[in-house]
């Protein structure tokens, strides 16, 4: 199962399904509707308003590191990261919310801070849905 949840995004209403940890792909994946994983890749890689774009810190090449943490494969073990929480509730937290968990190596208040009042819920659901489909090594 998952949760269906009705948002707007570019104008339009859509219904996506947030899958819960049981809704697996082969590989082990969250398995999301590609809408709405295309939607949070538009906005990782391009911003939005006046905020930047996650992949200016967060860059999609293994051999590369950047100034936050590389979320390829992060499917894998944001899960892990919290007692009590999903990797979709880790991934959500942490982008509105950005100092409630500082990965290992990095510092608090860094990580640009006003994604939670720039993005709407439908935005955040769609990052949710993109970073928790990145493989663990190339670029998507």
């Amino acid at each position: 199962m998952g949760l269906l949840v009705l948002a707007g995004f570019g104008g339009a209403a859509v219904l996506w399904l947030i899958p819960d940890q049981a809704a697996l792909s082969p590989s082990g994946m969250l398995d999301y509707p590609p809408e709405q994983v295309a939607a949070g890749e538009v906005l990782y890689r391009s911003g939005v308003a006046n905020a930047p774009a996650c992949v200016t810190c967060h860059v999609l090449d293994p051999q590369s590191s950047g100034l936050g943490p590389s979320l390829l494969g992060i499917y894998q073990t944001a899960g892990t990261r919290v007692p009590g929480l999903t990797a979709a509730d880790y991934i959500r937290e942490s982008i509105v919310n950005p100092n409630a968990f500082i990965a290992s190596g990095y510092s608090a208040n860094y990580m640009y801070q006003n994604y939670g009042a720039v993005l709407h819920p439908d935005q955040v659901e769609a990052l949710v849905a993109y970073v928790l489909t990145l493989p663990e090594t190339g670029s998507p």
